[in-house]
């Protein structure tokens, strides 16, 4: 579908040009989405702003979102082709130490990355669940063994009550795929 100005004749202030349209304010998810399905003859609805602020959205349909070890209720990760969503990771050793915990919960952590076609470099953002904030730096320990020291992801960490008491830690990530 052509972009048109009545495409987004509710959505003031916009000016179109062709199929590039032109916004003087930021916009929220709802326009987002509405630039997106209606696409430009390539499929693709051009941004234009302030010259530091061109954007560009691309048309994206479901199949382009891939879901990795699915379970019940939720996916262990899902990926979009560039950025890999990894669930809160916890660890099967539910009796085991601090350590012990972390060391499986990072080892999952690395195998949903390859399964997702990425890596610890490639980390963005970490977000670390603790029922004790008093065991932050034994995590940390166990942490700077495992990351990626020249490629430091932005990182979180919460106390937080886990859905068993023996779980004493979980780790949600995003990475760049690729």
């Amino acid at each position: 579908m052509p972009v048109t100005r009545k495409s987004f004749a509710p959505l003031s202030p916009v000016a179109v040009k062709g199929d590039v349209i032109v916004m003087t304010k930021p916009f929220g998810k709802e326009l987002a989405g509405r630039l997106i399905e209606a696409g430009g003859s390539d499929g693709i609805a051009h941004l234009a702003g302030p010259p530091h602020r061109k954007q560009q959205a691309r048309k994206m349909d479901m199949s382009d979102i891939t879901r990795i070890e699915p379970g019940a209720h939720f996916a262990a990760a899902t990926g979009n082709g560039r950025t890999l969503y990894i669930s809160g990771q916890v660890a099967d050793t539910q009796d085991g130490s601090l350590e012990v915990q972390t060391r499986e919960v990072l080892a999952k952590i690395d195998e949903l990355l390859k399964k997702g076609g990425s890596s610890r470099s490639k980390l963005m953002f970490v977000t670390v669940l603790l029922p004790h904030i008093k065991d932050f730096a034994d995590f940390n320990v166990v942490w700077d063994e495992w990351v990626d020291r020249d490629n430091l992801p932005a990182r979180a960490t919460y106390e937080a009550r886990l859905a068993f008491p023996s779980l004493r830690i979980e780790i949600a990530a995003v990475a760049e795929i690729g």
